[in-house]
């Protein structure tokens, strides 16, 4: 399967963008941000001063005038850097060769969520796993949108966390073989022996064929495992069926130099049809019902006045159903069975994991 190389954008302090450099064959070059604009520096020993080139933001609106390529204000900047805390490569990827170079996409990358989001908006989880940001808009721009499929993984923090994955979703991305073993990787916040985790990809295996690439699992619970496994059939379905291709970033959110995630703010946009089908943008909670959990290193104790219940089984078929399963709606209270025995034990009771769950 090929992966085409993804150009980087960086929001830091300074705006940084890789890309094929146009006047200079296929070298690199970024934009950096300054008090009067901003200007191409190359990366390549062709250029000269004369190849710098400053571009403004007259009318204000955040977009570059000359390029087109977004901007953000000082206090945005801030809060991105501050709500997400999510690791961002500044170099262009580590495993680009000479001979791939023709790959690189001209185009702009939405590799982090824009400073609209904030992690103080949310409310505190109370019943609900799923939370709908921005009127479920995602935070993409038109530039962004392309048909040329690609898949992009955030470098580990200085903390070892993971950061925001985005890809363009499309039938050539999807696994051709089965998913293999993720066991050899310890995200950070997972804790030995626990009963309420799991390695919860960020790009799901069915939309990417991603298995142990560790900049793609994070430490994530069973509701949110499973809330998020059912947008992910939902894309894979629609990408199946309709052989188009879909905007898709997910972005864990940190905060602080917590280790566990507070949850991931998950984007979708189907580009074809211009989000007719699919135009999604919700933060999913990284909680467990009932257990009060220690977001800094990811230990957790069960609330001592509370039933736990991590799965519902439907009696009649037995299946299981993570409880953030949105099915569960479907099933009359009569033929629910609500249980917090490990998923090992319910398997040999010849219970069996509800496909669109697992």
């Amino acid at each position: 399967m090929k992966k085409l190389i993804a150009i980087i954008l960086v929001i830091l302090t300074n705006i940084t963008i890789f890309s094929a450099c146009s006047s200079h064959a296929s070298h690199a070059f970024k934009w950096i941000q300054t008090d009067e604009g901003h200007y191409k520096e190359y990366y390549c020993n062709c250029a000269t001063e004369d190849d710098f080139e400053l571009h403004y933001d007259n009318n204000g609106d955040n977009l570059c005038d000359v390029c087109n390529f977004q901007l953000l204000k000082d206090s945005e900047q801030e809060n991105t850097n501050s709500s997400t805390d999510s690791s961002v490569d500044s170099s262009t990827p580590d495993n680009p060769s000479d001979d791939n170079n023709q790959d690189i996409l001209e185009y702009e990358i939405p590799a982090l969520t824009t400073g609209n989001f904030n992690i103080a908006d949310i409310p505190e989880y109370t019943d609900s796993i799923v939370y709908i940001v921005n009127d479920n808009k995602p935070y993409f721009y038109s530039n962004q949108y392309v048909t040329e499929s690609y898949e992009y993984y955030s470098e580990l923090d200085s903390l070892g966390r993971c950061g925001v994955a985005v890809a363009c979703l499309g039938k050539d991305l999807m696994p051709t073989e089965d998913r293999g073993s993720i066991s050899s990787v310890t995200p950070t916040g997972w804790v030995s022996g626990n009963t309420i985790y799991e390695r919860s990809h960020l790009l799901g295996f069915q939309l990417t064929g991603e298995n142990a690439n560790r900049q793609n699992l994070i430490t994530g619970t069973y509701l949110l495992n499973g809330a998020m496994q059912v947008y992910e059939e939902e894309l894979a379905s629609y990408i199946k069926s309709t052989n188009k291709h879909v905007l898709y970033r997910v972005t864990p959110i940190f905060e602080g130099n917590n280790l566990l995630a507070s949850g991931v703010l998950m984007e979708a946009y189907s580009i074809e049809d211009n989000g007719a089908s699919i135009c999604l943008n919700i933060f999913i909670y990284n909680v467990q019902t009932d257990y009060d959990i220690n977001y800094a290193d990811g230990t957790y104790e069960q609330s001592p006045e509370t039933i736990v219940y991590a799965f519902v089984i439907n009696k009649s078929n037995k299946k299981i159903h993570n409880w953030g399963c949105r099915n569960i709606n479907d099933m009359s209270d009569s033929n629910k069975i609500f249980s917090n025995d490990p998923i090992e034990d319910l398997l040999s009771q010849g219970y069996i994991k509800a496909g669109c769950c697992w």
